[in-house]
């Protein structure tokens, strides 16, 4: 009975001998719960080996409001539209702006349109609705249509000249190339959308100027809706002259950033 005690006196001993070894070596040990009272900050003190997970994220993109007056802002994007011909996120984080002009409204219709850009190229998605489909006409003005009219001068002038132009794009996918259209470099799809409408998407090439942080272009579009081979409704973002296939005084000027 004595060995035993003496033996269980001598563990004690031994254990107290090592509690106290590893105490002097820096072994740290700390409550994840944070220390009793105080913060539940995790403290660690010299000597232990603290491992930190790698923690990533995908940051918010900024989404700019709506533009409050005709001039819109135009968003910079690193990624371009692929023109595949089917929705791409890259057009979700581009500003959208009506065009609610009307030059004729013989039935109801709306467009929007949401522009990206790079150094020489604009890039413009157009979303129309307009549940009656009718590419029948063999005149583009007298089709389901979107109009685009380019003034990289922004100087709104009376004629067309150097930098300017205009193409067309009707609902079907065939284009018409006007005045000062750059026919190798234009991009272009359609797409529907449901029974309710139809999406046009172009890449406009830009000729005489580098775009870049707060450049300027004149800028407009117009949206065509028919009917039995004849316009219904007649939709632009700004000039409603109705003329500006022949004149580029009434677009809107067009800012980026």
């Amino acid at each position: 009975m004595r060995r035993h005690r003496i033996g269980q006196f001598r563990l004690l001993l031994l254990s107290a001998f090592v509690l106290c070894v590893l105490c002097g070596c820096g072994l740290n040990i700390f409550n994840p719960n944070g220390p009793s009272g105080g913060s539940s900050e995790n403290k660690v003190t010299s000597g232990a080996n603290v491992v930190t997970k790698m923690v990533t994220y995908t940051p918010t993109p900024t989404i700019h409001p709506e533009p409050v007056d005709e001039n819109p802002v135009a968003d910079a994007q690193s990624i371009r539209p692929s023109f595949s011909g089917e929705p791409e996120a890259v057009w979700r984080f581009a500003v959208e702006a009506p065009i609610d002009k009307k030059l004729v409204e013989k039935e109801t219709a709306s467009a929007s349109f949401k522009i990206l850009w790079s150094e020489n190229m604009l890039f413009v998605q157009v979303h129309v609705l307009d549940d009656t489909p009718d590419t029948s006409a063999e005149d583009a003005s007298n089709q389901d249509s979107v109009w685009f009219f380019i003034n990289e001068s922004c100087e709104m002038p009376d004629k067309y000249g150097v930098g300017d132009a205009f193409y067309v794009v009707n609902r079907d996918g065939a284009v018409a190339f006007g005045t000062g259209a750059s026919e190798n470099q234009f991009l272009y799809c359609t797409y529907p959308d449901g029974e309710q409408g139809y999406y046009v998407e172009v890449g406009i090439p830009i000729l005489t100027k580098t775009l870049m942080i707060e450049s300027t272009i004149g800028f407009d579009v117009r949206v065509v809706n028919a009917r039995d081979g004849k316009v219904r409704t007649k939709l632009q973002f700004a000039d409603t002259s109705g003329y500006t296939e022949y004149t580029l005084g009434g677009v809107a000027t067009l800012a980026f950033e």
